[in-house]
């Protein structure tokens, strides 16, 4: 069997991991444990940066790498163990069999973790959906109006706006336009705001009750 080819960003998040002590590794799985509230990666990111003095953005890239091997068990249906096997002993990480087995143990706890697989869950029903939304981009034109002679140089000017929507729809990324006016703009802002109070409201409901809700971002 082919040796498994780690991406350069996966497998420095992996070492860093490797090399942090056991009590810096505890502090790493009680960040996951943030996981179970109204946070998302970036918190994770920021609790385990700080207290595994790992950084954010390695700390955030260990998550993305122990729920990619969440989410391929779970559509694989095969035992993650395997993959994570794979993954350590992988010339790319560069590791002996000691610490391949130092390595091993800590990337199945963390995959194993229940915060983590309910945090997996979650997103798969963010998910859920034909088209999910990635990014936003709003252009602002200003055109003129000219009058019947055009050399007099333009008589007026009419802002308009041009909404970029970015999605994915069959695992592929989409976009498309709207023009928009200004009260096209108002109408939107209104409608985001209601949702955003929606939100908070509902959150604090089910907080009281408690059942959290899981995002992506903190």
């Amino acid at each position: 069997m082919p040796a498994l080819n780690v991406p350069d960003a996966y497998a420095a998040a992996l070492l860093s991991l490797h090399e942090i002590d056991d009590d810096e590794f505890a502090a790493v799985l009680d960040a996951i444990d943030v996981l179970r509230g109204p946070s998302g990666i970036s918190a994770f990111a920021r609790a385990a940066g700080a207290s595994a003095q790992i950084g954010e953005q390695t700390a955030e890239t260990l998550l993305q790498v122990v729920l990619s091997i969440v989410d391929h068990g779970e559509r694989q249906q095969g035992d993650p163990d395997d993959l994570i096997a794979e993954i350590v002993a992988s010339p790319d990480l560069g590791l002996d069999e000691p610490s391949q087995a130092r390595l091993l143990h800590r990337v199945q706890t963390l995959v194993g973790s229940s915060p983590t697989r309910l945090f997996h869950k979650s997103l798969l029903l963010l998910q859920e959906h034909d088209s999910v939304f990635v990014d936003t981009k709003i252009v602002t034109d200003i055109r003129p109006v000219f009058g019947d002679d055009i050399s007099d140089g333009a008589e007026t000017a009419v802002l308009t706006h041009s909404l970029k929507i970015e999605f994915f729809r069959a695992g592929r990324r989409d976009h498309f336009y709207v023009a928009l006016d200004h009260d096209d703009l108002l109408s939107m802002k209104e409608a985001i705001d209601r949702a955003i109070a929606k939100t908070a409201s509902l959150t604090k409901t089910l907080r009281s009750a408690g059942i959290s809700t899981p995002t992506l971002e903190g």
